[in-house]
């Protein structure tokens, strides 16, 4: 019987460091350029409304605006291919995982871990390393926000 689902996944997490830190790095660095776009398009938006408030030459505002809604689009296309991309590493990486540890997760079942404990093991280590991707990556945008 398994008494601690946490402490299994922190085993396997540990053990496997390359997969666990390529996860995590490849989460962070989708989500953060998701964020990246989307502060981008915000602040060009908001630098347009500011240029449009405070002088008069029509014939750039329009020029702006028409490039600004031309952007829109490819912003929104990049970020899907973006999460397509992370979502094929991170099933790569989870496969690895599973092809690795098939051995031990089949001794867990045969010295009596039920199906939703071996469940549980699997599932924490993969939150674990989706939301510490997550965390990275808003930290690394707000980083590169105001360097950039």
């Amino acid at each position: 019987m398994i008494k601690s689902s946490v402490g299994m996944a922190a085993r396997f997490l540990t053990q496997n460091k390359l997969v666990t830190i390529t996860s995590i790095v490849g989460v962070m660095i989708s989500i953060s350029l998701i964020i990246t776009l989307i502060v981008f398009l915000a602040n060009a938006n908001q630098s347009l409304s500011n240029i449009k408030a405070g002088q008069h030459i029509d014939y750039t505002i329009d020029y702006l605006s028409i490039n600004l809604s031309s952007l829109f689009p490819y912003i929104i296309v990049l970020s899907v291919l973006v999460i397509i991309m992370t979502s094929l590493f991170i099933i790569s990486n989870f496969d690895l995982f599973l092809y690795k540890y098939k051995h031990e997760l089949a001794i867990l079942r045969s010295i009596g871990a039920s199906r939703w404990q071996v469940f549980k093991i699997v599932l924490i280590q993969s939150l674990f390393i989706h939301l510490l991707g997550v965390i990275f990556a808003f930290i690394f945008s707000f980083f590169m926000y105001y360097l950039l």
